[in-house]
């Protein structure tokens, strides 16, 4: 018997037959009357206060997607067919499955189920728990993932890695830019064999009647796209936004967010007085 999460729904058919021995429970323990009426309200009371707070999980779990996909989207706006996601998974989505996350991320990116085949999947690699990690990190390695009657096929040689580790923004890792000695050790050994020439310039937008709008309001809208400028090596663009940032007054959470702009500063001052100095 497995139960929690996704697995609850299996306990449904159970339900009238639990609320019947509950109450012949009741009537057979409590001979007074007058307790019944006590009893029922309260475990009313509890009924209503357990579905609460399983709303207010579910809701913040889909806030937690939402914000993945919008962030995904802002860093890499287009994906190459083929390309698997390896999610180094420092949040608290539930649930923990490889499918639910994957059949967002292609319903986003409006890639078409020709014959079942996606374009894309995620795979887990959760840093708390390396005892579940699902594939061995290095170049080359088949990767599979199913559910149902969609598929996919790929490998290793043509991933992306991120980081997402809510409330910092999300991170797509690359060997130039992320082997600190201050990130974790699988961070570090992941970047290694992360793809970003897998991303693509433009893609499709989300579908806002799913995920929302998206508002460009928000620190992390300005480090993700300012993050796929430094990839592309548009200093200027990247310096640009580091300024709006600061003049709309965003904040980031991981202050460490700030090392980016930082560079970029420095590096569109540095090609400013090299084009002075050439004459350009």
């Amino acid at each position: 018997i497995v139960l929690g999460e996704l697995s609850d729904r299996y306990t449904v058919p159970l339900m009238l037959g639990a609320c019947i021995l509950t109450v012949g429970a009741i009537v057979f323990f409590v001979p007074k009357r007058s307790h019944h009426a006590i009893l029922l309200c309260g475990l009313v009371g509890f009924s209503a206060v357990y579905q609460y707070r399983n709303e207010q999980r579910f809701a913040a779990d889909w806030e937690l997607q939402k914000r993945l996909i919008r962030e995904l989207h802002w860093r890499a706006p287009g994906l190459k067919p083929g390309t698997p996601l390896l999610m180094i998974d420092d949040s608290a989505l539930r649930p923990q499955s490889d499918y639910a996350i994957s059949g967002a991320v292609n319903i986003s990116y409006g890639v078409p189920h020709a014959h079942g085949k996606l374009d894309h999947w995620v795979l887990r690699l959760p840093r708390t728990e390396p005892t579940k990690e699902l594939v061995p990190i290095r170049e080359g390695i088949h990767v599979t993932g199913e559910d149902r009657s969609t598929w996919f096929d790929g490998s290793t040689s043509n991933a992306i890695v991120f980081w997402y580790a809510p409330p910092s923004c999300l991170k797509v890792l690359s060997p130039e830019t992320s082997g600190a000695d201050t990130s974790p050790p699988l961070v570090r050994e992941a970047a290694a064999i992360s793809h970003v020439n897998r991303i693509e310039p433009t893609g499709p937008n989300a579908p806002s009647n799913i995920f929302g709008e998206p508002s460009t309001h928000d620190w992390c809208y300005f480090y993700e796209t300012a993050d796929l400028a430094r990839q592309n090596g548009d200093w200027q663009r990247a310096a640009l936004l580091g300024a709006q940032a600061r003049s709309a007054h965003l904040k980031p959470s991981d202050l460490s967010e700030w090392e980016l702009f930082e560079e970029a500063d420095r590096r569109a001052t540095e090609t400013k007085r090299g084009q002075f100095l050439s004459g350009a």
